[in-house]
This record gives C-alpha cells, sequence and structure tokens, in this order.
C-alpha cells in the first residue's frame, strides 16, 4: 500500500465521531489491518462486523499491539468508551458501517492510480484457475497484481485493492457472488477496464431462484464496463449470446469449439497438451474444462499486446492450486485433491477428466455434497447421475447429506460400485480396504464438506500401511 491522508480516503463517509481531530488532520495511513491476528504495528484497524463476529470486542487488543488509529461503528461507542479514554494518542473514528467505510475507502484508494489496467473476473466455475492464468500471462508484459486466495466478495476486494503500489500496472480481480448486486456492487468499488465470465452454471442457485437470474447477475460486470471496456465470454457455454447482447464494451468471445486454431492433442493425468495456431501448449492442469480456461488466458493475453511466445511461457509455468486439481501421489495411489469447492458444472468437469484418463488400477470417485442449491439442492444432485451412468469410472463413494439423492438415482441405473456414508470415518475405512497401486482416486465436494480432511486422512493411511 502507497501511504495516503485518511481524511482523503474516508471522503464521502459520514462520519459520526473522531477522538482527537487535529491528529484526525494529519494521520496518514501506512497499512491498514481488519484482524489482530496479522495486525502490525503503526497500523490502522477496521473493526468490521459480520453475522458471526464483530471486531468491536477486539478493538483493545488492537490497541496493545500497537495499532495507532481505529475505524469502528459508532452504535458500538459503549463497548470502547473506556478504551477510547485511556487511550488519548490513539485516533478513534465512528462511522455507521464499517464494512460500507471499508470499501469506500477502498475505492477512493483505487482512484488514485490513474494509468492502472484493470480486469475482473466472474463466472459460475473456474474463476479461480482462470484468475490464475490471466495473472500469469499478463505478468509477462505488465507489473501485475491479483486477488489471492478466493478474495472474491467486499473484504477480500477491499484488501487486495490495498496491497496495490504505484509500481503496478495491471490489476486483476476475482469477482464471487452469492446474493443479488453483489457483483454491481464489486464493480462500483473497481470500475474495471475489461471483464472476463467464464460460464453460467447453477452455483449460489439457492439464493437466486433460477439460473437466468444468475446470468444476469454476472452480466452486471459487463453491463458496468462501458464503451471504452472489453469483454471476454466464454463461447462454449449456453449463456454466451445473452452475455453479449446490448453490451456497449468490445465482446471477445473465446473457447474451443469450433475454433480452428485449436487442435487438442491430449488430456493426461497431470496436464492437458492443445496447440494454438500451431504452437503446442502443455498445461500442468488436466482436462478439458481448463484448456478452455488457457485459451480465455490466451483471449486476454493477445487483447493486451503479449506475445504469442509468451503467452505459452506464462501458461506452461502455472501450477494448479491446492484443492482445485492438485495431485498428491502416495503409496503408488494419486489422488486428486478437487476439495475446495463444488456445484454442478464442476462436478460434471470432474468426472469427465476422470473418466477420460488412463488408469493401471481403478478409477474412484469420492462426491460430497454441493452447497447453496436451495430448493434445487435435490433435483441438482440427482442430476450427477447423468454424469455419472456412461463416465469410466469404477467406484463411486458419495458422502454426505444431500449426496444420498445422487446415490439413489446411481444404484437403480449404473453397473459401478457404489457406497454412501454420511461420515468420513466409514468411508475412509471401506475405501482404504480397496485401495491399491495404480489406483486413481479424485475427491469432490464444497469446502463446507471437509474433505480436504479427508485426503490428509487418506494421504496418512497409505503412508502408514
Amino acid at each position: 500500500m502507497d501511504q495516503r491522508r485518511l481524511e482523503e480516503l474516508l471522503k464521502s463517509i459520514n462520519i459520526h465521531y473522531v477522538s482527537n481531530k487535529g491528529l484526525f488532520k494529519k494521520y496518514i495511513v501506512k497499512s491498514i489491518s481488519t484482524d489482530t491476528r496479522s495486525l502490525k504495528r503503526g497500523e490502522l484497524f477496521i473493526a468490521l462486523k459480520g453475522e458471526k463476529y464483530d471486531a468491536i470486542h477486539f478493538v483493545d487488543r488492537a490497541v496493545e499491539l500497537g495499532s495507532t488509529a481505529v475505524l469502528f461503528e459508532i452504535k458500538s461507542f459503549e463497548d470502547i468508551r473506556k478504551v477510547i479514554n485511556s487511550h488519548l494518542n490513539i485516533l478513534f473514528i465512528g462511522v455507521d458501517n464499517t464494512l460500507n467505510a471499508y470499501s469506500v475507502m477502498a475505492k477512493n484508494y483505487l482512484n488514485g492510480f490513474k494509468n492502472l489496467k484493470k480486469l475482473a473476473i466472474t463466472g459460475s466455475c473456474g474463476k479461480t484457475t482462470m484468475r490464475g492464468l490471466v495473472a500469469s500471462v499478463l505478468s509477462e508484459g505488465y507489473k501485475t497484481i491479483s486477488s489471492k486466495k478466493s478474495y472474491n466478495n467486499l473484504i477480500g476486494v477491499s484488501k487486495t485493492i490495498f496491497s496495490i503500489s504505484n509500481e503496478h500496472e495491471f490489476y486483476i480481480q476475482e469477482m464471487g457472488t452469492n446474493h443479488p448486486g453483489e457483483i454491481n456492487d464489486l464493480v462500483s468499488i473497481v470500475n474495471p477496464d475489461a471483464g472476463l465470465i467464464t460460464n453460467i452454471g447453477p452455483a449460489h442457485i439457492g439464493y437466486f431462484g433460477n439460473i437466468e437470474n444468475i446470468a444476469k447477475e454476472k452480466k452486471s460486470l459487463l453491463l458496468g464496463l462501458g464503451g471504452n471496456g472489453t469483454a471476454f465470454i466464454n463461447k462454449d457455454n449456453s449463456f454466451a449470446e445473452f452475455l453479449g447482447s446490448n453490451i456497449e464494451a468490445e465482446v471477445i468471445f473465446y473457447g474451443i469449439g469450433g475454433n480452428e486454431k485449436i487442435n487438442i492433442k491430449s488430456i493426461d493425468l497431470n496436464r492437458s497438451v492443445f496447440s494454438y495456431e500451431g504452437n503446442e501448449i502443455v498445461l500442468k492442469l488436466p482436462g478439458r474444462h481448463n484448456i478452455i480456461n488457457a485459451v480465455g488466458a490466451i483471449s486476454v493475453g493477445t487483447r493486451f499486446g503479449i506475445p504469442i511466445d509468451k503467452i505459452k511461457k506464462a501458461l506452461e509455468g502455472y501450477n494448479p492450486e491446492e484443492g482445485r486439481g492438485f495431485l498428491i501421489e502416495v503409496g503408488g495411489v494419486i489422488i486428486i485433491d478437487e476439495s475446495y469447492n463444488a456445484n454442478p458444472l464442476s462436478v460434471k468437469a470432474s468426472i469427465d477428466y476422470l473418466s477420460e484418463l488412463e488408469c493401471e488400477g481403478k478409477k474412484i470417485f469420492i462426491f460430497g455434497d454441493m452447497a447453496e442449491l436451495g430448493e434445487y439442492s435435490e433435483k441438482y444432485h440427482r442430476e450427477v447421475a447423468n454424469y455419472l451412468e456412461n463416465a469410466n469410472i469404477d467406484f463411486i463413494f458419495t458422502i454426505g447429506k444431500e449426496t444420498l439423492s445422487t446415490f439413489e438415482e446411481v444404484k437403480n441405473r449404473i453397473i459401478s460400485e457404489l457406497n454412501h456414508y454420511y461420515d468420513t470415518e466409514s468411508l475412509l475405512e471401506e475405501l482404504i480396504k480397496r485401495l491399491s497401486r495404480g489406483d486413481i482416486v479424485l475427491v469432490k465436494g464444497s469446502r463446507f464438506m471437509n474433505l480436504d480432511r479427508l485426503i490428509d486422512n487418506i494421504i496418512q493411511k497409505l503412508k502408514h500401511r
């Protein structure tokens, strides 16, 4: 973060209380913290309030750790009156809503970088991988900064913005949503020059009512670009035409269907090989869906002036993140970790990938519940059986409450061996009995299922058997 005057960052925010107006006028923000566990001396501490936490209870701790200013919600004044009165050298500022203030401060800070190019990425799945690929490609021509982990909501976007400094030339921001209007709120903060939509599917459909509303929500990114912007749209998705219609920005479609520039050569356990305009590219990301992501990154790189040889270098050097197709080999067994998240689109991609793999032993699919599908949960869990019906998979293990629907649908029409579990201990015990050298296990489920812990336990069991 580059230094800024606090008064400048807080402009347009309604301030109800300032403990020391003289200090406020001259206070320079050098760094911001929203978490006392990582707070450093001299930082401004913002006491955010969420559904399950309220950082007002950590203001005294922030002061003890050396915070020199605190932004808090005015309705909580009485909770910290004693702290304020006993620390006259610390600046305390009271506002209506600290999360809103944090995002407005981020917007004001970002507006100070007049020459910074900005690209936002959204979609129902594949956002994080696409963000990583695009950042890798653009780094070949620009000093690039991108959101980390899944910093794709209001807090994550603000946190990422405050990591930008004057040296950066290109900013890539992943944007997620689980309620109507969230993308529009994020777009109003970032004000991107370009936007990319990976795909549209029923992720978080429980919050949107139907898939058409999800498409409208994602499209708000492109509608916010304006006439000088550029929209990148995956044409292999059924909503491509809708997404590209009636927007002012330049539209660039990407994909592999009907694309004569693309020739898929092979998809193996830990890589995908394809050629683009005669240039062979070897990805460390397996699966057809990741070739589509790579083609999207090529489109972005080409649009912003990155030569194809540098694009090839960037794509081939990119490594998958843990939980997103990360490969682990232990005791002769390959484990594919896709435990970070799951929705109907990404589950289909995982099944296709596992089905296409060559395997010396057995292919085993462990499927945990998909979250945030609301009243459509049973429908989409049953539909997974359609993907599995013709898949080349030997064993299917379902785990959780919602995947019981998948289990019931699958057992009536699929030859593969099948078991359902409600707890990981029982599944682990049965799985270990069946595993032998040459087997491939793909683990897929939503984050709340904690299947990453199951993977850790599988690894430990295989190491010591």
